[in-house]
């Protein structure tokens, strides 16, 4: 946050925290749950597609 001049800048999780940081309103928690879900799920897709690869590279490092 110290870096970042605009709002249109932030990154998703700097955002997240200042819709839950101000005090003087209720936190909108499904706003929150809604940026954490859109957060998360293109990391997920790609776990979930390169799976295969992931397990492979933790495997082959424990053979030695």
């Amino acid at each position: 946050m110290v870096v970042l001049q605009g709002n249109e800048s932030l990154t998703v999780p700097v955002a997240l925290s200042t819709l839950t940081n101000n005090p003087a309103f209720a936190s909108p928690w499904g706003a929150v749950m809604a940026g954490a879900t859109n957060m998360v799920l293109p990391i997920l897709a790609m776990f979930l597609a390169f799976q295969r690869q992931f397990v492979q590279g933790i495997a082959s490092t424990g053979i030695e």
